[in-house]
Formats: C-alpha cells, structure tokens, sequence
C-alpha cells in the first residue's frame, strides 16, 4: 500500500507540471462514440457496518451532475473530456499518469498500470480505475472544483470533520490528517484517500485500487 500511496502522491504533485499545457487534445469525440453516462442526483451513501470496498467508492464521482462509474475510458466520457499528448508521465515500473480535462480545464488526474509500452492514441481507449482531483499548490486551484466534482456528498474544500460525517472513522493511523485512508473491508487495502491542507480544507480525493 505504501508503493501505490506514494505512486499516487507523486501523480498528484505531477500536475503542477502540467498546467500550462494546451495543445494536443484528443476528444472523445474524435472517435464517434456517444458518452454513455446520465446526469443524476448525486446520492449520498451511508458507510456499511463492515465498511467500504473498492466496488462500492468507484461508483460514487459526480462530475458537474453526472455520475461517472469507474472503470471509465476517455472515449466513452463525452466530447467535452480530452486528454492531452503533452501529459502522459511515468509513474513507476509499467504505470502511467495523464490529465484528463473537461472543456480544457484540468479536473483529474488520472493512472493506469500494467501498461508495457505507452501508446499515446490507445490510452483514450484503456479502462481507467484510479484517480485524483487535479489541483495546484501554489494558487489554490482545487476550490475552482469543488462545485464539478462530488464524491458521496463531499466537496473539494470540505473539512475533515464532513468527510467523516459521510464515510465514518478512516482506517489509517492518523485519523487526523493531514491524508485519511479508508481501507477496503475485502483486501484490508487503501481504497480511497482524502488530503487536507494547513487550514483543515479538503483540496484532493483519491482512488486507490490494489
């Protein structure tokens, strides 16, 4: 777990590297595809008795109204998401990161694993099970996010005190912050993370699959 949580740390710190990125795209509508996702009320589930699982959080990301079931590809997302050539870094031994924005603006970072040999123009094309909310240090730029992306009820620039309200007690040692992890009741494994900053303010949510 502490392999892919600093894999994880390190594609969320890669986005500042990114940010000024413009050219490039590719859209899910340079394949034709029609996205496949439906605007819904978010739903806000309550943490079952034995806890949380992978398959349970994969389901809960909002983006701007509509539920976006994980695993997803870029191609089946909408015309408004694109990914960009200039992004794609590697984050360790057959894992890759890429932004994935909407409209041109960055929302997530996304990771893949098990890839051998990058292929920029089939990575549109691969499932994606993992993520983080894009965010840059230095400017705050999470707050710009946190009326489009909702996990379970929880916004961007929440408090700790809110996350435990929807998820209950996080599983990791620090219960505090600066980084909670709740653990998958099947693998006993971080399966989301939610990461504060100084003010207690919640600027980055995590999807961890093991």
């Amino acid at each position: 777990m502490k392999n892919r949580i600093k894999f994880i740390l390190c594609a969320v710190m890669a986005c500042l590297v990114f940010a000024g990125c413009k050219n490039e795209n590719i859209e899910a509508s340079d394949t034709g595809v029609t996205s496949s996702v439906a605007a819904y009320e978010p739903v806000i589930l309550t943490r079952p008795e034995d806890g949380w699982s992978y398959n349970e959080v994969s389901q809960m990301l909002y983006i701007d109204g509509v539920n976006i079931p994980i695993p997803f590809t870029v191609e089946n997302l909408g015309k408004e998401f694109s990914i960009k050539k200039s992004t794609p870094d590697k984050l360790g031994d057959e894992a890759y990161g890429t932004v994935l924005y909407k409209n041109n603006d960055p929302i997530l970072r996304l990771s893949y694993y098990d890839i051998k040999k990058l292929e920029f123009k089939e990575l549109k094309k691969i499932e994606c099970y993992e993520f983080s909310t894009y965010y840059e240090v230095e400017n705050n730029n999470y707050l710009n996010l946190n009326t489009s992306i909702v996990v379970n009820g929880v916004k961007l620039g929440d408090t700790l005190s809110k996350v435990n309200s929807i998820f209950g007690e996080p599983d990791n040692e620090n219960k505090k912050g600066p980084i909670v992890i709740y653990q998958d009741k099947n693998t006993g494994k971080g399966c989301i993370g939610f990461w504060f900053d100084d003010s207690g303010n919640l600027y980055s949510i995590t999807l961890i699959r093991h």
